[in-house]
């Protein structure tokens, strides 16, 4: 997938000529146009020095450069006020950068706005992490739009139900079926139901069917990281 690239961060250009000032030449429209509709990627290494060459080394080698391909096929190069670096970036307090797979990432969001707000301001991509208890780097799962819808996310097992405000009448129903020697059952179902009728629509109920007393935790229905309670956690971030 081709990088997307704010107008706003944009510094220095060149179409293999003198280079420029963006805000000199385009209005920041017109520069967001030119820019949705070219195929762009972040320079890393040798082609990134011959880059920085080009733009009359403009580019300090603590900011991004790109090389982008416009409808007629044009090539140009331009920098962005955006750090190489996710280290000392203005980000929240909770959040943290930590390795994976496919480089650094920052984690830790309290929403999945906060991370877009910073995605946004920095120009970074939006992925899905993972990581096994005891690993040091994270799996990198890929490109996210949204935050964890946990009713989907959330794998079931044996020992864990997960239910949702609407599965009480459900409950109350199965429970009603039941024999007088499954008392006990009928019982835990409806106690399940009055738990659901006080959430809302957007929190889940994950029960714990290993523990013979009602036993669960209310969680909010879009999460940006979690503990699958196996041995997993997940985890939205942000990447260059």
């Amino acid at each position: 997938m081709a990088t997307k690239i704010n107008a706003a961060d944009v510094n220095v250009m060149t179409f293999n000529a003198d280079p420029f000032l963006a805000s000199d030449e385009y209005g920041e429209e017109e520069l967001q146009a030119l820019l949705n509709e070219a195929y762009i990627t972040e320079l890393n290494g040798f082609d990134a020095e011959q880059a920085r060459e080009m733009l009359d080394y403009f580019a300090d080698d603590d900011v991004r450069v790109f090389k982008g391909v416009n409808q007629e096929g044009d090539v140009f190069y331009f920098s962005t006020n955006c750090p190489t670096s996710l280290e000392g970036l203005d980000t929240p307090s909770h959040c943290k950068v930590v390795d994976t797979n496919t480089g650094k990432a920052i984690v830790g969001f309290a929403s999945f706005a906060e991370a877009e707000e910073i995605a946004k301001k920095y120009n970074l991509a939006i992925h899905s992490y993972t990581k096994r208890d005891g690993e040091r780097v994270c799996t990198d799962c890929g490109w996210e739009d949204a935050p964890f819808d946990m009713r989907r996310a959330f794998i079931e097992v044996d020992r864990l139900t997960v239910y949702e405000k609407s599965d009480a009448e459900g409950l109350r129903e199965d429970a009603a079926s039941f024999d007088e020697d499954e008392e006990a059952l009928a019982e835990r179902l409806n106690d399940i139901a009055n738990v659901l009728d006080k959430m809302n629509e957007d929190e889940i109920l994950v029960v714990f069917n290993d523990i013979p007393e009602l036993t669960y935790e209310v969680w909010s229905r879009y999460k940006v990281g979690y503990h699958d309670y196996d041995v997993h956690q997940y985890e939205i971030g942000l990447k260059k």
